[in-house]
């Protein structure tokens, strides 16, 4: 009898343990829980917090009423808030009609560009001068733009609701011979391609594709982020997925 009873207590104590090793990262939906284990770092979701509807996934991106995630195969679905999987989903969103509006534009001034920020829905009567968030020097750059190829770019903070990444819409796209230049917050970097798709910039050094701000350029293939995660395919043809925070997950 006490040989059984030390087992059944070694039994809780591990349960406990286990349970203490896992993480809430928030309830969703109709009675489900996204919990974390902090030992394979992997996510589990249970119902009513005790049946285990889905475990050992590796990725978990919260779009509203869904979860974009990543299960151990490597396999992309999407679970709605009873708990169903899904292969695809549209995704709806109220959207607030009071939000800051912004303008850049490049100005040109005593030898250099100068990058302007103008917030013009608060400030409808333009009281507020643009400021100054910005400078490169004119000498050696043959063009200087926006990602859509105009010196002014204009969008407010629901024109990029639907990405889940950091965008940088109003990044500086530099020409210097055959190298296209990223300038952003002060930072130039060179590049030989600078492509602009939704608020993100793709680039490619020595045929290496990348995202600007999120990934390192070493990718044979790159295709575009769907909400969380963009699928590529690495040079020794290993494919995966990477995530906005620029985690690769591999089979």
């Amino acid at each position: 009898m006490r040989i059984l009873l030390t087992f059944v207590l070694f039994l809780n104590l591990i349960s406990a343990f286990a349970q203490n090793n896992d993480s809430l990262v928030y309830e969703f939906g109709d009675k489900l829980k996204v919990y974390k284990d902090l030992n394979s770092q992997t996510f589990r979701i249970k119902k009513n917090d005790k049946k285990v509807v889905f475990k050992k996934l590796k990725f978990i991106e919260h779009l509203g009423e869904y979860l974009q995630v990543l299960d151990k195969n490597n396999i992309p679905f999407y679970i709605n808030n009873k708990g169903k999987k899904k292969k695809k989903v549209n995704i709806t969103l109220a959207l607030c009609g009071t939000v800051p509006n912004y303008v850049y534009e490049i100005v040109e001034k005593n030898e250099s560009y100068y990058l302007t920020e103008n917030e013009n829905f608060y400030d409808y009567e333009d009281k507020i001068p643009p400021k100054i968030i910005d400078s490169i020097e004119v000498k050696g750059i043959d063009k200087i733009n926006f990602p859509n190829n105009e010196n002014k770019i204009e969008f407010d903070e629901n024109s990029f609701v639907f990405n889940h990444t950091e965008v940088f819409p109003h990044a500086l796209i530099i020409q210097k011979g055959k190298k296209q230049g990223v300038l952003y917050q002060g930072k130039l970097t060179f590049y030989d391609e600078v492509t602009y798709d939704s608020g993100l910039l793709k680039v490619k050094i020595n045929n290496q594709l990348g995202y600007y701000g999120i990934t390192k350029a070493r990718y044979k293939e790159l295709e575009t982020f769907i909400f969380g995660l963009a699928k590529f395919k690495t040079f020794d043809n290993r494919s995966g997925y990477v995530d906005s925070n620029g985690k690769e997950y591999y089979k």
